[in-house]
Order: structure tokens, then sequence, then C-alpha cells
């Protein structure tokens, strides 16, 4: 709501999927399958892992569209501590260089964590910049 989103809210599952324009009975399919397994116990083994413990969803109803989109990566350019955009084999690609989001390996690997957008682009496009302008052209 504070940055203009449009939150649908209905009484019934049906209604609410014609608001947001979504399959009905997928979306009815869906809750139903969602409160059986919370209501059985089974809510842990649910295809999207859910921290604390899931509730029974009831009336009223609300949802919101939602537009995937990619913000963040994880991945990118090799380089090297010179900030040096790296070949396949790990060679520096002369008079290449990557910083911020372009570059990879500075998540930590598998659950590594954010770092901080804004910091990883000051801090390797500084250390970018700085080799760079030591860079010959011949």
């Amino acid at each position: 709501m504070d940055n203009d989103g449009e939150i649908f809210s209905a009484p019934t599952i049906g209604a609410l999927a014609a608001a947001l324009a979504v399959d009905g009975a997928v979306l009815t399919k869906t809750v139903e399958c969602y409160n059986r397994a919370v209501q059985s116990g089974a809510g842990p083994s649910l295809s999207v892992p859910r921290t604390g413990k899931p509730k029974v969803l009831r009336k009223r109803f609300f949802g919101l569209k939602v537009i995937p989109g990619i913000t963040f990566t994880m991945g990118g350019i090799l380089i090297n501590g010179r900030n040096e955009t790296l070949n396949q084999s790990e060679e520096p690609i002369p008079g290449l260089y990557a910083a911020g989001d372009a570059i990879g390996g500075l998540m930590g690997g598998y659950r590594g964590g954010y770092t901080g957008g804004l910091m990883q682009a000051v801090v390797t496009g500084m250390l970018a910049g700085k080799n760079a302008s030591g860079f010959a052209l011949e």
C-alpha cells in the first residue's frame, strides 16, 4: 500500500481469483491442498518451505498481483583481486575490468547471503577504476 500497490480482497477464493484474473479452479485447489496439509500437521512437507507455524487460510481472502523480475543475481563475470576479468582459463583479459553486480564470487556460494549491492558496486568500482587507470594501451 505504501508504494501504490493494489491489494485485492474477496469473501471467497473464486471471487479473489476473478479479481486477480487467475484460474479460479487452480487457486481453489491450491488453497484447499494447503489447508489440508496444515490441518493434518503436514505443513512442513509443503513444496514451498515455511518458517514458523503455517496457519489455515480462512476468509476474508487477500491477494495482490505480482510481476516477477530479476533485481539481483549471485553470479557473474569471474575476476581476480585486481578486478581484471578472467577468461575460461582464469587468465586476465588485458584491459577488461568488471565491478558491481557484473561480477561473481562475492556472495559466498550456496546460502552465502546478500552482501549489499551498493557497497559491492562502490568498493569493486573503485578497485577496478584504480587498476584500469594504470593499464597501458598498446
